[in-house]
């Protein structure tokens, strides 16, 4: 019995570098109140109260509103009703549009401040619809490189077909100054 004993000690400290023993992974799952390396990010729906401005059609007085939509020296947050195509590679912010309308302004809905891209967030919110609408909150950027600039900060509640019909309005957080 001593002799099986000496043996494993010798084992041990032949078999683990500098006499110590190895540790041995733990593979059972953490306790349920343990906390976790996964970081789930929400956004805060309380983001302010957002009031109505001009109908999104015509198109020029909507332009003058957007562009004059400042607080302090800062573009204030404008919340849109964004259509998104469907294009040869799903949905595109290429030719999105503010409103249903035929007449509606085209955009560019900048979506590099998003974690996910707009497009993603289409295909998640609408499948396999042709088309995409969405509420979306940023600042409005005015002409960029060629383009009208709607700079995306929050993906709201995708519009429904029926209620894209009663979107007709952009809004503004706090006062329109209407």
């Amino acid at each position: 019995m001593m002799r099986v004993a000496a043996i494993a000690a010798v084992l041990a400290l032949v078999g683990c570098p500098g006499g110590r023993a190895r540790e041995v992974p733990d593979h059972r799952p953490p306790p349920a109140d343990a906390g976790s390396a996964t970081v789930n990010k929400t956004l805060d729906a309380a983001t302010g109260t957002f009031v109505r401005g001009p109908e999104v059609t015509p198109t020029a007085p909507l332009l003058t509103w957007l562009g004059a939509q400042v607080r302090a020296g800062q573009p204030a947050m404008v919340r849109l009703p964004i259509v998104l195509a469907r294009g040869p590679m799903g949905f595109s912010t290429v030719g999105a549009r503010v409103g249903g309308g035929s007449e509606a302004l085209v955009v560019y809905p900048d979506d590099s401040k998003l974690g996910i891209g707009l497009a993603d967030r289409a295909r998640t919110a609408c499948k396999d619809a042709a088309t995409c609408a969405l509420w979306l909150e940023g600042y409005w950027r005015g002409e960029q490189d060629g383009d009208l600039t709607f700079e995306v900060i929050r993906v709201g509640a995708p519009i429904s077909a029926e209620a894209l019909a009663g979107a007709l309005h952009a809004e503004v957080e706090g006062d329109s100054g209407n």
